[in-house]
């Protein structure tokens, strides 16, 4: 290729193999801004599964790759001072197959989750006019998943459907995200966009093996809206599952008025929910199974932890008096490092398990085989 001249044998046998082409383009990872750290861990895992199966390539491409936080890989700049922000990419990426990455949910920046989703909204559109062949949005967590539906007698829009239009106008063809709060918001982008949701349920299941098929454990919902998700999750552990019956009379307050199920001579709660902002729901309901049922431990599992320093004091003080005795969550919403100095507090990666869903949608393939599926 002297001249730059590409001939059929050259790209079969010099180029193919070396980019990691699939059927949707030569695999390449990006990150906005607040998604850099995250993308990381993802391409570390990568790179080490292939090298564990024995690939000669190990390294997929991460744009603008940089170890400085300071140096992200997508800038995004203002060019002048009304603010205005603009992607600029710094290499080629036509026929690429992309996985850009944004955590919306942070509290690191300052940014609103609305300068955050601007953000990937404009990546997404400069990847796609810059030749991308297919691109995938990695939401860990996705912003407006509560607002899948109006709130009866509020005169509110489905915010959720927004951002997915506003993904797929942009020309988003694949959502990745992780315990998604309804898992509706699927609809809202099908059938133009590939949406992949990943449950969460086996990593619950990973952390409370211990507990499998105990007859003095019980799995309880923080509400009705959780139920399905907790059900499975004691379906797994083969114990009982009971539901709290939560009425949100506010947006950042809710109130217990009993649980339902069998609560009788457990001596552990297994309390899961997909988020928490104030940690209201599962601070009450954890303080109703130590006073009035008086359950001596209760572990939590939250999958994608919001909670403002202001709510801090609640969780510490489910910890100090109602037998919390550790909260277990992931790293799709960065923490401060002060939620991260509670030593009861356990944070883990969803960076395997992204990794592994990348890899079999790169090659069109089933994600199944990659989060726990409920027996039917």
């Amino acid at each position: 290729m002297p001249n730059g001249f590409i001939t059929p044998e050259d790209y079969e046998t010099n180029i193919k193999k070396k980019i990691q082409s699939g059927p949707n383009g030569w695999i390449l990872f990006a990150a906005c801004n607040q998604g850099i750290g995250l993308a990381r861990k993802v391409k570390a895992s990568y790179d080490s599964m292939l090298t564990t199966h024995g690939s000669e390539l190990t390294n997929v491409p991460l744009l603008n790759d940089s170890s400085s936080a300071a140096n992200p890989n997508i800038e995004m700049y203002q060019p002048a001072p009304d603010t205005e922000t603009i992607p600029r990419l710094p290499k080629h990426v036509a026929g690429s197959n992309v996985f850009v990455f944004q955590s919306a949910h942070e509290l690191h920046s300052g940014n609103t989750v609305n300068e955050n989703f601007m953000q990937l909204y404009q990546t997404v559109y400069t990847l796609r006019s810059h030749g991308a062949r297919t691109v995938t949005a990695v939401i860990p967590y996705h912003p407006y998943s509560r607002q899948d539906k109006p709130t009866a007698w509020e005169r509110e829009g489905t915010l959720s459907k927004l951002v997915a239009h506003s993904l797929t106008e942009a020309g988003a063809r694949g959502i990745i995200t992780y315990h998604p709060h309804a898992a509706s918001i699927g609809g809202f982008y099908e059938p133009q966009v590939r949406f992949t949701a990943i449950n969460g349920l086996d990593l619950f299941l990973g952390l409370a093996s211990e507990h499998k098929g105990k007859e003095d454990v019980v799995c309880v919902s923080t509400d009705v809206g959780g139920a399905k998700f907790t059900l499975h999750f004691a379906e797994g552990l083969g114990v009982e599952a009971a539901i709290a019956n939560k009425v949100r009379k506010k947006s950042d307050e809710s109130k217990s008025y009993g649980i339902i199920g069998n609560l009788e001579g457990k001596r552990v709660a297994l309390l899961a929910d997909d988020e928490t902002v104030t940690f209201g729901s599962l601070y009450d309901v954890a303080k109703e199974l130590h006073d009035f049922y008086r359950i001596p431990e209760i572990q939590i599992f939250v999958s994608h932890l919001k909670i403002r320093e202001k709510y801090l004091e609640k969780i510490i003080e489910a910890h100090e008096k109602f037998g919390v005795t550790v909260v277990h969550t992931t790293d799709t919403v960065p923490q401060t490092e002060r939620v991260l100095s509670l030593n009861f507090l356990k944070v883990h990666s969803v960076a395997n398990r992204l990794a592994l869903v990348i890899n079999r949608l790169h090659y069109n393939l089933s994600t199944s085989k990659v989060s726990y599926r409920p027996n039917k």
